[in-house]
């Protein structure tokens, strides 16, 4: 399992690296990714209804909307179009909501807050930076493209540091499971 996730996390790293140095791309790409998310959502929602019932006919309805989503998104021409509109609107939107939250947090509590300053700067930004993306979308574009390519690397970091010190915990644990083994029920060595 180690080595599995050092090589999944090179992966990851390197798709980060191309997402970052071609962010317009990643961007075009996160339609298609979207749509396909859609479909697996869709099939496991349909799938979880037919075997457990748990959630009713409610999570059927969601399931077969999320799959026909998924299909005509990657079959209609121009709908991959939309949904990349979409998500300029909600980077952008983020970018404002979340540059008003900092700039809220920043003035309430600047006598308990060291840095407040700073995060009423970024806070600053982030609104610039989110109301121009609603006129210049391409700018939401590529941000988007470049976060994808920080996720990536960043998650696949994380990969290849767990994958690294997977093996010293398995040891750890055999090591405790024989030790917790060597000591009988009334707690002395056999």
């Amino acid at each position: 399992m180690g080595v599995l996730s050092v090589i999944l996390g090179v992966l990851m790293v390197m798709a980060g690296f191309s997402c970052i140095f071609t962010p317009l791309a990643t961007f075009l790409s996160a339609g298609y990714f979207v749509a396909i998310l859609f479909l697996v959502y869709g099939i496991m929602a349909v799938v979880r209804f037919f075997t457990r019932r748990t959630f009713g006919i409610v999570e059927l309805v969601f399931g077969v909307i999320a799959i026909v989503l998924g299909v005509m998104s990657l079959m209609v021409p121009g709908e991959i179009g939309a949904i990349d509109k979409i998500i300029l609107f909600l980077v952008s939107l983020w970018f404002v909501v979340k540059g008003l939250a900092d700039i809220f947090i920043a003035v309430r509590s600047k006598d308990v807050l060291k840095g407040w300053g700073w995060t009423l700067f970024v806070g600053i930004l982030c609104t610039i930076l989110g109301i121009y993306s609603f006129i210049h979308p391409g700018v939401a574009a590529m941000t988007t493209g470049m976060l994808i390519g920080f996720f990536f690397v960043e998650s696949g970091i994380n990969m290849i540091m767990f994958g690294s010190v997977v093996g010293r915990i398995e040891d750890l644990i055999s090591d405790a499971v024989a030790d917790a083994n060597a000591v009988d029920v009334d707690g002395r060595d056999s």
